[in-house]
Order: C-alpha cells, then sequence, then structure tokens
C-alpha cells in the first residue's frame, strides 16, 4: 500500500522501544517491482513508499542475522548492478540505477523514523556496512556477498559517487 510519511509516522510511533535499527537497502531488480515482503518499505522510482508491513516491529529476512529489532527499507533499484571493487569507479549502479527521488525519499524516511522511534542516525545502516561487519561484504570472497548501498550518486554535487551509509545518514540528518 502507498503511505505517506505523515500515514506512516504513527505505525513508526507504535514501534518505539522494540526498533533498534534502520536497515538500508536496494532491491536489485527493475523500478515497478515494488513487492518485496522481505522488507518493511519499498521505495519506488518515483520516490513513493510502498508500506509491505505496516508493523515495523515484525522480523523480516532482510539483513542477515540482523532481523530482529530492525526496519528494512529498499530502494526499487539497481537492476544488472555490478561491484567490481570497492571504489567509485569499481561499481556499476546498473540499467535503473537509484534516482535522486529514491535516496532523497530513503533519507526522508529515515529521518522520520529516527526520530519517531527515539534513535539516532548513527542507528542506520547500509547492507554493505553490515555485511562487511559480518563476513558476506564486497572483500569477503563470499559468492553471496552484499554490496547494497555500498556507494551512492550524490545527485546534488555533480553525481559525484560516496559512500551510501554516509551519505543516507547525512541527508537524514538534514531533514531532521
Amino acid at each position: 500500500m502507498i503511505m505517506s510519511l505523515y500515514e506512516i509516522r504513527p505505525l513508526l510511533e507504535s514501534a518505539r522501544g522494540d526498533v533498534d535499527r534502520i536497515y538500508c537497502h536496494w532491491t536489485g531488480a527493475p523500478y515497478r517491482m515494488t513487492e518485496f515482503l522481505a522488507y518493511h518499505v519499498v521505495i519506488d522510482l518515483s520516490g513513493y513508499f510502498h508500506v509491505m508491513h505496516e508493523d515495523f516491529t515484525r522480523t523480516l529476512a532482510h539483513t542477515w542475522r540482523r532481523n530482529s529489532r530492525a526496519i528494512g527499507i529498499a530502494m526499487a533499484c539497481c537492476k544488472d548492478a555490478c561491484c567490481w571493487q570497492d571504489t567509485p569507479d569499481g561499481i556499476d549502479f546498473g540499467s535503473e540505477p537509484p534516482t535522486p527521488e529514491q535516496i532523497e525519499s530513503m533519507a526522508m524516511f529515515c529521518a522520520e523514523a529516527v526520530d519517531a522511534l527515539g534513535l539516532s542516525v548513527e542507528d542506520i545502516y547500509t547492507h554493505a556496512e553490515m555485511a562487511e561487519i559480518d563476513g558476506y561484504g564486497i572483500h569477503s570472497g563470499d559468492a553471496d556477498m552484499r554490496w547494497d548501498l555500498l556507494y551512492l550518486p550524490d545527485y546534488q554535487n555533480n553525481e559525484e559517487v560516496l559512500p551510501g551509509g554516509d551519505l543516507i545518514r547525512g541527508k537524514s540528518e538534514f531533514y531532521r
């Protein structure tokens, strides 16, 4: 169901005390695919929020070994994306890269969520950041390596490619 942040806010507030982290992802699928039950919210091409689960305390399968007490949010993008190395020029966002609307919407959702949940922007992580810590990141050699949001284009700064977690947290702080 498509919902606004105004409509999502009470759902977030009802999860206060039961959620400690927000994990940010991309789906690796076409823009038009927004039905992913592993995430609480999926952001479409235009930045709209598709709420898959209205109970943000529900444990879903979005971030290996880190799903309890966590919200999973994803951008529907990065079809055909590839990562060759841990540098901005070592990645290809694929035929359907993250849009400016998706990046801004993710940051706005995260800002709303940390406020409603009583968290800080330091409680926002990308799947790539957690995968690196847990041994299945880009440097792991793991066949099921995850690099969601390792880097993101900063469309407000000549599309400079920056660490995704830093960009989302910085924008979230701005929107607070």
